[in-house]
């Protein structure tokens, strides 16, 4: 089972739909639109530890990224991950 473990985000950014990149547990870097994908292939990946939230696809305009939470927020547990550039 694969879990992300960091994301490179600006700090404060109010939403997920700001992510740059995701650092797996494998470890690899994705970007949100490859997670985006993954997602909606029936992958499952989950945040913080393989017992975390499961991210779920999300579109803005035409910008595919992957939160936790049905509405988007500063509160999303993706975006409280550790950052790395």
């Amino acid at each position: 089972m694969v879990h992300v473990t960091h994301i490179s985000a600006p700090e404060g950014c109010p939403d997920c739909s700001w992510v740059r990149f995701l650092f797996l547990s494998r470890p690899q870097k994705i970007s949100p639109d490859e997670a985006y994908r993954w997602v909606i292939a029936g992958g499952i990946v989950h945040v913080g530890s393989e017992e975390g939230p499961k991210l779920q696809p999300a579109v803005r305009g035409t910008t595919r990224y992957v939160r936790t939470r049905d509405a988007d927020g500063p509160d999303d547990a993706l975006l409280r991950l550790p950052r790395r550039a």
